[in-house]
């Protein structure tokens, strides 16, 4: 997989241009992605640094103004993280080509500091391209579900769309927002930040046009949607609840899934996914 079908669709923030882009501002998740060199981090003061721009007297790359405006987003507090590249070329500090890069994790950058003409950047941490992007549903891998997108031949615009939906954003989300009133579906919370809205049927279950179909999907609180993500709970046709039993008494209770159900009976093909959902539970089921 090439560096800029990475961008594209997996992080889903395109380059702008593929030759001279060293990185890009996805201002949706509000996360902006820097390309860094593996041999070009260092241990600065005890702590792990990474050069992310270089000052050389009478050369101007046309990447360079794109580079600083990248760089006032992190000074000012956006979340920026390296995309680590190993170079074809490690012995040339300029005119470098990619030989190959990390597709499974990300650097964390922090707070930018100067040391001559150099530029760098503290190293918080690694982190897995899952945590960055979102978790995964059970029993998939958010991470490989997107590298197999990126790979996948086929028109730009539709596989951005999958990628989206496979991260619960884009048109998958606001649809299946609208659909409930832009509320939890059981709860009938508004406030977005606190709504997921995943796929009923698993996202490796389905085709395509299921993955992008919002009857597909329901927008549930973050708690609701990490049970209904682990199958410990469903809804059936009439939007009552179905509780599994690997869920004790206590813990019913605590979480408040006793006697929850949907704010309304699910549509026909709502009902159809709900019904191949709650074939994957695990355990006796009990309707509440």
């Amino acid at each position: 997989m090439r560096i800029g079908h990475f961008f594209a669709h997996v992080l889903g923030a395109p380059l702008a241009n593929l030759r001279w882009s060293w990185g890009a501002h996805h201002e949706g998740r509000g996360h902006v992605y820097l390309r860094v060199w593996e041999d070009q981090i260092i241990e600065i003061d005890g702590e792990q640094q990474v050069l992310v721009a270089r000052d050389r007297p009478g050369y101007r790359s046309p990447g360079t103004p794109e580079r600083d405006a990248h760089l006032d987003l992190l000074r000012a507090g956006v979340p920026t993280f390296g995309v680590v590249c190993k170079a074809k070329n490690p012995s040339s500090p300029d005119n470098r080509s990619i030989r190959s890069f990390e597709d499974s994790y990300l650097l964390r950058l922090g707070e930018v500091s100067r040391d001559g003409a150099d530029t760098y950047a503290r190293v918080l941490e690694a982190v897995s391209l899952s945590a960055v992007l979102g978790a995964p549903e059970p029993g998939a891998d958010l991470a490989e579900d997107l590298v197999a997108l990126a790979n996948v031949d086929g028109d730009a615009t539709s596989r951005e769309a999958l990628v989206l939906a496979r991260v619960g954003q884009g048109a998958f989300r606001t649809a299946v927002l609208a659909s409930w009133g832009g509320r939890c579906a059981v709860t009938g919370v508004t406030t977005e930040a606190a709504i997921r809205a995943s796929h009923i049927k698993p996202w490796r279950d389905s085709t395509d046009a299921e993955r992008l179909d919002p009857e597909n999907g329901l927008p549930l609180v973050a708690t609701l949607d990490a049970l209904f993500d682990a199958r410990l709970i469903s809804f059936a046709a009439d939007g009552s609840s179905i509780v599994s039993d690997q869920l004790g008494h206590d813990d019913r209770r605590r979480l408040g899934v006793e006697k929850i159900r949907l704010s309304r009976a699910p549509s026909g093909a709502t009902a159809r996914y709900l019904e191949h959902h709650r074939t994957r539970m695990s355990g006796h089921t009990q309707a509440s």
